[in-house]
Order: C-alpha cells, then structure tokens, then sequence
C-alpha cells in the first residue's frame, strides 16, 4: 500500500534491462482512498486517470465504496430520464478504456460537457473493470453531467458468458463481480432529449405504446428473456436484404418481426418506428446495440419529418481488435446534431483469457523441446549430426545483466539446439506421424487442425507462427477475444470453416445458422455487438 496522501510508486527498474524502455512501468501499488478522494470528498478524476492509464489497480475496498456509492445515485433515478441540449450521445464501449479516454478527448471534458451513455460498458475488451471505475467515478463526480443507461451486456447471464465476470476474478475477486452486476440492475432504461429523441440501447417493442410505459417496468432484476425490458436491450431495426429490393406497394410490413439472429426480442420495422414515433410526437429514435464500420448508420428517412426514423451509434473503435471501424458519437448543440468520429487508441497487450506468459506458452515449449529430443536421439548414420553447431562469435558474447554465468550458459545450449533443429529441417529430415500424434496429445493439438485451436470453439489460442514477445506490456493491437455466440437455447452451431478472411489466429468458432442452416447474417447488414460471429469475419468493404 502507498504512503498516506502519496500517490503509487511505479515499478523500479534497478538493472536497467526493460525490453521496452519507452514505456512507462505499471504502478507497483493500489490506489487507495487517501489518493482518490479529494479534501472536498470527491473523485480525483486526474490522479484517477493518470493511475488506469498505467495499467494501475484500485484496492478492493476503494473499488467497493465506488460501487456502493454510485449505485445509491442510479437506484434514485426514474427509469426515463428527461434531458435537454446541449449533451454527446455515446454507444457501446465493451471494455477498450483506452478508446474510452480518447472518447472523452473528443467529445469534451466530462465537467464541462454533458454526456449521455446508451450502455454495454464491459464484455469483449480486456479492460472492463478499469472502464466501469471510470464511469462510476465521473457519475459520482458529475450526477447531473453524466447519465448511464442499461444495455444487454450489463445482465450477469452475458457477462457470465463472455469475459467480464472472468476478468473481475483475475483482477479482484467475485465480490467485486457480484457488486457490480447489483449496480447494474439500478440504471436507468432510457431517455428523452429535447423532448424529440428517444435515446435506449435497443429499440422499441410492440409492449410500448407511448414512452410513459418505460416508468412503470421493475427494472430492479435481471432482464428476462421476454417483455418490454427485454426489448428495450435487445430489439433492432428491421433492414431490407439486398437480395430482396424494397418494393414500391401500399401494403406497409408487419410493424414487428421476432427476432432469429438474436434469439429474442424482436426486430421493428420502418412502418412500426414510424408509427411510434407519430404517435408520441417525436422526430427518431436513437439507439447502440449494433457495430458500424463507420461509427453510426442513419436508417430510413421518415418523410413525414425529414428525419432518419432510427440512428444507431455505435463507439468502439477497431471493435474487438480485428473489425477496423471507426468509433462516433453524436453531439447535441441547439437543436443541431453534429456526428464526431475518432480512431482506435493502442493500449496494453493482454494475453487471451488472461493467461499467465507460463501457462500460454507451455504447448509451444513442449512441441519444441519433444522436436529437439527427437533429433538428438535420432541422428543420421554416418554424419556428424551429433555434433552442435558454434554459434557466432557476437552470440556467444551477448549475455543479459539480468542472468547468472550459469543461466547464461543454458541459454546458450538451448540457442546451439535451436540452431541443430534448424539445419536438421532444412535437410528435408522430419518427425515420423507417430511422434507428431504423440506430440499433439501432449500440448492439445491434432493433425489437421488448426494450430491455434482447441477442440472447443469456445476458447481459442493464437496461432503459434504469429506469436509475439509475451514480455511486451504494450501492443498497437491486443488480444483477439474468442467470438461467443449469445446464450440463446433457440440458436444452433456449426464449426464450419469459415472463409478465408479470417484471422490467422482464430480457431474453429460458433457461427450462428438459422434453423434451415443457412447464415442470419447476409452481405451488407451490419454486425451486431453482441451476436456469435467470429470478429475475424467481418471485411471491409462489405461486413458480414
């Protein structure tokens, strides 16, 4: 723990042998009460900041007042907020706090700026816990400045499923995971700005008359598979699929369509918004929920107002690592909506699953290791195969400060085998099937598989060959999360090969089907956030 009243000292460095010296080392200590809060009992947003930008954790005590303190101010707010310009309209974040920071940057200082958040703060990125700090904090700070609503992702049946209950583990403990997840059942569903623009995560339900009814839903539970709240959470926007153009006919669609992709809630049609709208004299509906390779979609214009009936935004830049989109809010200023895009930020390196260096590198080391025993004990007749090869001199000198003589030495053996292995292989001499099977059995792969999975879909391993230095604390790019569908029971699976714009580092995943085997998903709609669809698959120029 630091001194009272000091803040965290980062870690020291004494032999000077960081492989990567430009950036700054973690702190070494947990942020405490005594550096949080300030003489006037309030949130030091700037020691705060300045703690998570280094990878710095909070005690579990601190973290728990946070939460208890927070979760009193959401429980005393009504299910519909009522708020007025000038305010920034935020989407998903689903855990990328670095891009969360870039997102303040943009859109302006939390303080001085008023912000609404249409919710899915955690799950999919690997820094959930140091985003929900940072929420918590600024509405603590800022009550009246920053408002949060509730999306699909804050339900313990999703974060249970995906990795923020895992992440909560690995960091704290489930007490934390637990807490959080009863603060999450006090946000509200949603909200009115300028008395024009319903903001919800998910959209409308044919459970919703009028905006009124959103006050009378218990919102104090876990949301339940069916009924409005569910549909505020989940529903999406119905879109024409481009094999199928709109035709010009009187006959308007059914205003709701149960929703197969999502296995719940439903999908609302253009006709159904429409209607919604005219009757609670409002001009859109503004709504998260939904990836878009630009950061928002303006859906249909409802020529009654001029207006796009619905208009999602979506805020997560380079979602999950591997979708390349641009992350938007949308700015509220004197009746005027102003659309800001920004870029990804990089952010620290995080092993899949958060996996020790240890326990991610063993299969690696053991099919190694079993191939270089291999070699030494089959050498071919007549040659001098038996022998290790010198290594240059400038090899033979280059010793880290960090390691003894000895240490050194066996360094040096393991690079004179390596070296073995390689002229042995590049005589065309390979490991017999047998050995190869024996040698799969051991670290969890088969023949003919893909080198980075498992048998599971569930939980995948980068591809050996595109491994990097696990003792890099930063990487423009993070780890690629394993794609997990939604726990629907209605949905079924395959672990068909996808094409091949997949990454290399994606094992087998589950990809959603209908129940005629075909894909829910057609070229040229748009990703949901919280579908099953391995990241990896998502193209360009024409997403899946």
């Amino acid at each position: 723990m630091p001194v009272k009243g000091i803040k965290p000292e980062c870690l020291k460095d004494p032999l000077g042998d960081r492989p990567v010296k430009e950036v700054s080392p973690p702190p070494s200590q947990l942020m405490t009460g005594d550096t949080y809060w300030t003489k006037s009992k309030q949130p030091d947003m700037d020691a705060l900041f300045e703690h998570l930008n280094l990878e710095g954790l909070l005690s579990q005590e601190l973290l728990l007042e946070i939460i208890k303190k927070a979760s009193e101010t959401f429980e005393a707010e009504p299910n519909l907020l009522k708020l007025n310009d000038p305010i920034t309209v935020v989407g998903d974040i689903h855990g990328q706090y670095y891009d969360l920071v870039k997102l303040l940057e943009v859109g302006g200082p939390p303080g001085d700026n008023q912000y609404i958040f249409l919710g899915d703060y955690v799950d999919r990125g690997s820094f959930s816990v140091e985003v929900v700090v940072t929420m918590f904090s600024m509405k603590i700070r800022y009550p009246k400045r920053l408002w949060m609503l509730r999306g699909n992702h804050e339900c313990r049946q999703m974060t249970s499923f995906f990795n923020f209950r895992e992440e909560c583990e690995y960091k704290y403990d489930i007490s934390v995971y637990n807490a959080i997840m009863d603060c999450f059942d006090n946000l509200p569903l949603a909200a009115t700005i300028n008395s024009k623009f319903l903001a919800v995560h998910g959209g409308l339900s044919p459970d919703l008359p009028n905006v009124k009814a959103i006050n009378k839903v218990n919102r104090f539970q876990e949301p339940p598979k069916e009924g409005l709240l569910c549909d505020l959470l989940w529903a999406d926007p119905l879109e024409p699929k481009d094999d199928q153009p709109v035709k010009s006919s009187k006959k308007t669609s059914p205003p709701f369509i149960p929703n197969e992709v999502r296995g719940c809630s439903y999908f609302y049609s253009f006709d159904g918004a429409a209607t919604f709208l005219k009757k609670n004299s409002l001009l859109s509906v503004i709504r998260a929920h939904e990836a878009q390779l630009e950061g928002y979609k303006m859906h249909k214009t409802n020529p009654s107002t001029g207006f796009p009936s619905v208009i999602t935004i979506f805020s997560a830049p380079n979602y999950c690592d591997v979708y390349n989109n641009k992350g938007a809010v949308l700015k509220f200023d004197n009746s005027t909506l102003n659309i800001l895009q920004f870029n990804c930020s990089p952010h620290p390196y995080h092993l899949p699953n958060f996996m020790g260096v240890f326990g991610w590198s063993m299969p690696f080391v053991i099919e190694k290791v079993t191939e270089m025993l291999y070699f030494i004990l089959q050498p071919s007749h007549g040659s001098d195969d038996g022998e290790l090869p010198e290594l240059p001199e400038k090899m033979r000198d280059t010793h880290r400060a960090s390691l003894s003589a000895d240490q050194n030495e066996v360094v040096d053996i393991a690079t004179r085998l390596a070296e073995h292995v390689r002229r042995a292989g590049s005589r065309g001499r390979a490991i017999p099937r047998r050995s190869r099977i024996a040698c799969a059995r051991r670290c969890g792969r088969w023949p003919g598989w893909p080198a980075s999975s498992r048998r599971c879909g569930r939980r995948t391993r980068p591809s050996y060959g595109s491994r990097v230095s696990a003792l890099a604390t930063r990487s423009l790019r993070g780890s690629c999360w394993p794609a997990r569908t939604a726990f629907h029971p209605s949905w079924t699976c395959s672990n068909t090969r996808p094409p091949l714009t997949r990454p290399t580092n994606c094992g087998p995943r589950k990809i959603l089907q209908k129940e005629d085997g075909s894909s829910p998903s057609k070229k040229g709609t748009m990703l949901s956030s919280s579908d099953g669809l391995c990241a990896g698959l998502v193209q360009r120029t024409a997403p899946l």
